[in-house]
């Protein structure tokens, strides 16, 4: 597990404008749509954290015109880091991934918060996104997340 930092805010992206789409925060109504897509999801547990994500930390996702489901979103974790960023497969590439981490960048140093996220090792795509956008490794620090006497 990889932990990088926002080092270099000048990196972020924003686009003045996206026709036709919305940016707006998650609801609860959102929570099983994210729940299923996350890649440590499906359950109820995982359910009631992403839940608990979008109804007490920040969130946003966008939305296209006319729709009412999000098509990319992005988390902030209990513990303040960027997470469960994900775009459906048919919206990729079209930049929305890079526009919701930096829109949320911004909006965390603005409230004096340190903006980092966990990238697994083996999601490369996910480590260039945010390399491309300023942040960078801290190899001084590694996250081991495993599971004792997990519930049947």
């Amino acid at each position: 597990m990889n932990v990088l930092l926002l080092q270099d805010e000048r990196q972020l992206q924003f686009k003045e404008s996206y026709a036709g789409l919305r940016l707006a925060p998650l609801s609860a109504a959102h929570a099983h749509l994210v729940n299923s897509t996350w890649k440590y999801g499906g359950d109820a547990n995982s359910y009631n954290s992403v839940l608990n994500y979008i109804t007490h930390n920040p969130s946003l996702c966008v939305i296209e015109e006319g729709g009412t489901e999000p098509v990319s979103w992005l988390l902030v974790y209990q513990h303040a880091a960027l997470g469960l960023l994900y775009t459906l497969p048919q919206h990729r590439l079209k930049g929305y991934a890079k526009f919701l981490v930096s829109m949320m960048a911004k909006k965390l140093l603005e409230q004096g918060h340190p903006v980092y996220c966990f990238v697994e090792k083996e999601n490369d795509s996910s480590y260039k996104l945010f390399a491309s956008l300023g942040f960078q490794d801290s190899p001084d620090y590694r996250a081991v997340w495993f599971e004792l006497n997990k519930r049947q």
